[in-house]
């Protein structure tokens, strides 16, 4: 065995040790805390009687059949949400 590999090897594995033992430590406190946050929040909501609303699905595509390929972009209609979208896109 060459003379310089062991010396080489341990300092690259204590290097491996020094950031990876400090990583997957912190890696798994964040994991469990995720948990607690999330079992924490479903203890709340059901003691509040709230129930998580259901995800909304919005069909943009009845509003964008009307755009014509061949116009500029400026040209097309653009859908408007509200009254103060209006008003900042103006």
């Amino acid at each position: 065995m060459e003379a310089w590999l062991l010396p080489s090897a341990i300092v690259v594995g204590m290097f491996i040790v020094r950031l990876g033992v400090p990583l997957a430590i912190t890696l798994a406190i964040a994991y469990f805390l995720r948990r607690l946050d999330a079992k924490w929040k479903a203890e709340a909501q059901a003691k509040l009687g709230i129930t998580p609303a259901p995800a909304v699905m919005l069909d943009l595509d009845d509003e964008y059949d009307e755009w014509e390929e061949d116009e500029p972009i400026e040209a097309q209609p653009r859908p408007v949400m509200n009254q103060e979208a209006a008003k900042v896109r103006s």
